[in-house]
């Protein structure tokens, strides 16, 4: 029996390794809930413009502690961001490149890798330490990211089905029973236990 390939097929990892679909959908659920959340405490309380507004508007759910509890959710986030996205740019761009990439090693050895990194980091601080709107900036963003978005799917769709990309992907492999060939014998080769009780 050939193994299948798909959900049948066993995952690296071992049976204990979940499919990335679950994990894809897990996501999606928590990211629905963050949006009815956010809905539910603010929505009544009209456009936001600023962080300070968006704190005030935390103060029917969170109390005087609102302030104190969006500047702690805000910090989080952006520690986050600001290793993840310059991190996976700089992954992306020194692969298709073909360099080293690593932040482990050094500038000497992944120079274009960590070069890329260090020069979003500091871009990133720049623009907010200038009295540019920062939500303003981040709905911009999201707005040019959805417009993107679908260019990008075309892009990949079209580059996963080029034979000269993916020549050396296997075949996919089916559900098949592979018949035994007619010089075999219908009964199992008999082990060399057998054999010597046999003689």
């Amino acid at each position: 029996m050939v193994p299948t390939a798909g959900f049948g097929r066993s995952r690296p990892g071992g049976p204990g390794r979940r499919p990335p679909e679950i994990g894809a959908v897990f996501a999606c659920i928590i990211s629905l809930t963050i949006i009815i959340a956010t809905i539910s405490a603010v929505g009544g309380t009209g456009p936001l413009d600023s962080a300070a507004q968006a704190a005030e508007a935390l103060k029917p759910v969170a109390g005087r502690n609102a302030e104190l509890l969006f500047a702690v959710g805000l910090i989080g986030a952006s520690a986050l961001a600001g290793a993840v996205v310059p991190l996976s740019a700089s992954y992306a761009i020194g692969e298709a490149a073909g360099v080293e990439r690593s932040v482990s090693r050094s500038f000497r050895d992944a120079p274009l890798f960590l070069g890329l990194f260090t020069a979003q980091i500091v871009l990133g601080a720049t623009v907010a330490m200038t009295p540019v709107d920062v939500i303003q900036l981040l709905i911009g963003t999201q707005v040019l990211q959805g417009l993107i978005s679908p260019i990008v799917l075309v892009y990949l769709l079209v580059l996963t089905n080029r034979r000269s990309v993916l020549a050396a992907r296997p075949p996919t492999a089916r559900a098949t029973a592979s018949p035994p060939p007619p010089w075999s014998s219908a009964s199992p080769p008999c082990p060399p236990s057998c054999s010597s009780r046999r003689s």
